[in-house]
């Protein structure tokens, strides 16, 4: 159930289109911070309009009230009395017991902003006989929802702007008379900026005094599964600040996020939900680091965002390494730039080919039309290119690619003075290389921390255009290195026949390492792997998505959650893995010298498309062989690996199949347990391709 505030009785309709289940007004003298006002006389014709629509229409009551009051209290609760409107928001007791003596305390919903944070309060509250209890803002996840299993039936703001301070002083015009400055009618709406912070804080007074507001609204796109999983149906949206329009838009964001799609909005917060968190980092500044994935496709970028990727970086079909990936056009650009936006995530643009002279016609048109579409970066090994989108005006950072192999910070200095935004690291760097770098604080830091290895310092090897014509440095590689060679010594060959020399590198894989990164102050973390698999990114992706998310939860990250994001990585993983160079000059058991099993350890069987909660029928597209009637493992955007057992599966025929083995077919099956859109699922670990 969504109850929003509304601004005009005109917007009815299209609120209840957006499936909002309850509007609410104010009246005059006893509503505070109400974004609209009803005349008694009115009230009526709300109730009438709201009634043929399907709505619910609440009533904002929350004035804190003297006794000279009261006759105006028992008035308007003998019209709502009459109206039988639906709900009426109170957040004084004296108006609780006014309401009782007409018998309308099951209308009443105690709202008294701060005061309830506690199931015992809420139990004290419902006891009374109301509908509902509003629980306090500021209380972490945890206790929402604890709260919430206790009792369902609490309303919580998801989605606006809230009260941190109300105070019956009028202390705008009390300030503007003590410097002798103009006093404002009212009401007055102005920000404050705290002097050692930068936050705008709104502040407005009105008849009933003076209110103090959040920085941002409050987001809970993110915790709608958490909240409706323990049966909590009563989630407000206030609008103050902004418009019915915008109330529309955040109902759709609301109905996506239920649906598992998952969705922030860049200008809100869910803050308050990780209190804890901030309380326990109190002495520490933490800026969230980024984690920035790869994507050969539209719909691996699709898939890199919602299983948790803030920034995805792609090729256009231009300009960009990585050639034999599928790659992007504009329109398909432009296309996820919008998915982005909408998901709060970002979206750079290789452009870091090392051009020869004839590969650059096109370029200023190029970055023109990425500029337009809105690309947050893009990412540049040629230092012409880097100009010339500086040159343009482009509103899009320039990141330094790796191809530049930066290791020092005398070469972040350098790219400082040209104007660029970011660096990416050389994979050459050792912790202390980037710690050192990282203290300078000269331009944000970009490390890669998963993925293949080359094996030259980046940009630096023409082995693929040697042994095949195929450049390396344009987006052709071959990856030569990874061939098999004899090593001579003259005619005498010192390589063993049964094991030939490679310089081929384990992946990177730097689980081990995150916590540390995150406390020196790097900027993006940075996934390798274009080429991948888009059941790959979502597994390698999700892990270091709950380990950063983790290590920002508790403040460290502990043995235990290492060891399970190493395990859920190693779901996906065909190639050994160690740390590169982050544990100092990479030795014999860093590199691939014997041949190894490429089987991934799990595979990949099913997609989610789509849930029907009513019939439990979970429709899948099968992406690989599997059997009905078994144990199958299931994770997504907003479920961790799960076991689930999968029974009968029908075709759409509803043909029973004894086998699921036509990729791409789309079959159905009764689904108990977890289970959202897009979400992913796979044969259970069975011991292949173990990695040495």
């Amino acid at each position: 159930m969504f109850i929003t505030t509304i601004h005009s009785i005109d917007s009815l309709e299209k609120l209840k289109r957006a499936k909002a289940d309850a509007v609410i007004i104010g009246v005059e003298h006893y509503s505070i911070r109400s974004c609209i006002t009803v005349k008694k006389e009115d009230l009526q014709l709300w109730k009438k309009k709201c009634k043929k629509l399907g709505l619910k229409l609440y009533i904002n009551f929350l004035r804190l009230c003297m006794d000279e009051d009261l006759s105006g209290v028992r008035e308007y609760f003998s019209i709502f009395k009459e109206l039988d409107v639906d709900g009426i928001y109170y957040a004084d007791e004296g108006l609780y017991y006014e309401a009782k003596q007409l018998g309308i305390e099951s209308k009443l919903i105690y709202q008294p902003e701060t005061l309830v944070a506690s199931s015992a309060d809420v139990d004290f509250y419902m006891s009374l006989g109301i509908q509902s209890v509003s629980l306090a803002h500021e209380l972490s996840l945890e206790e929402v929802v604890s709260i919430g299993k206790h009792n369902p039936d609490i309303e919580i703001l998801v989605h606006g702007y809230f009260s941190i301070l109300y105070s019956r002083r009028p202390l705008v015009t009390n300030y503007l008379e003590a410097v002798n400055k103009p006093v404002c009618s009212l009401p007055c709406h102005y920000d404050l900026i705290e002097q050692t912070r930068k936050e705008r804080m709104p502040i407005v007074q009105d008849e009933t005094g003076t209110h103090i507001f959040s920085e941002m609204p409050i987001n809970s796109l993110q915790e709608m599964w958490d909240f409706t999983d323990v049966g909590m149906h009563r989630f407000r949206i206030d609008s103050l600040f902004f418009d019915d329009d915008w109330t529309v838009e955040i109902l759709d964001l609301y109905d996506l996020a239920l649906q598992g799609i998952k969705i922030t909005d860049d200008e809100s917060s869910n803050r308050w939900y990780l209190e804890e968190t901030i309380k326990k980092k109190e002495e520490q500044v933490m800026n969230k680091i980024e984690l920035l994935a790869p994507a050969g496709n539209l719909e691996k970028a699709k898939i890199a965002i919602l299983y948790g990727a803030d920034a995805v970086y792609i090729g256009g079909k231009q300009f960009s390494l990585r050639s034999r990936a599928s790659n992007f056009s504009i329109d398909e650009i432009a296309e996820l730039v919008k998915f982005a936006n909408a998901h709060n995530s970002h979206v750079h643009v290789t452009v870091n080919m090392l051009p020869h002279e004839s590969d650059l016609e096109g370029i200023e048109e190029y970055l023109k039309t990425l500029d337009l579409i809105g690309v947050h970066a893009i990412i540049v090994a040629s230092p012409s290119i880097m100009m010339l989108a500086k040159k343009l005006g482009c509103k899009f950072e320039v990141h330094v690619s790796t191809q530049h192999s930066s290791t020092n910070s005398s070469a972040v200095r350098f790219w400082e003075e040209k104007g660029m935004d970011r660096v990416v690291l050389a994979r050459e760097c050792q912790m202390e290389d980037i710690r050192s770098i990282c203290e300078e604080n000269i331009l944000p830091i970009e490390v890669f921390i998963h993925g293949g290895m080359c094996i030259s310092f980046s940009g630096r090897c023409v082995l693929s255009n040697h042994m095949t014509l195929r450049d390396a440095n344009r987006g052709g590689c071959a990856q030569s290195c990874r061939w098999k060679y004899h090593l001579m010594d003259g005619e005498t060959e010192l390589s063993d026949p049964t094991n030939l020399f490679s310089m081929s590198s384990k992946d990177l894989q730097a689980v081990d390492y995150i916590e540390d990164f995150i406390h020196m102050g790097v900027a993006s973390l940075k996934i390798e792997g274009r080429m991948k698999s888009a059941y790959y990114l979502a597994t390698v992706v999700s892990s270091y998505r709950m380990l950063i998310d983790y290590i920002y939860e508790h403040g460290h990250a502990d043995e235990k959650i290492i060891e399970r994001v190493k395990k859920e990585i190693a779901k996906a993983e065909n190639r050994p893995t160690g740390p590169g160079f982050y544990s100092g000059l990479p030795g014999y058991k860093v590199q691939l010298y014997q041949d190894h099993d490429e089987t991934v350890t799990q595979e990949y069987v099913a997609i989610v498309l789509d849930y029907d909660k009513a019939s439990q029928l979970a429709t899948l597209q099968v992406k690989n062989h599997f059997m009905p009637n078994q144990d199958l493992e299931i994770f997504g955007p907003h479920i961790q690996s799960t076991i689930v057992h999968v029974s009968d599966v029908y075709d759409s025929d509803k043909n029973v199949l004894e086998a699921c083995n036509k990729p791409m077919q789309i079959v159905y099956t009764k689904w108990s347990g977890p289970i959202e859109v897009d979400a992913m699922i796979r044969k259970i670990d069975s011991g292949r391709g173990k990695k040495r």
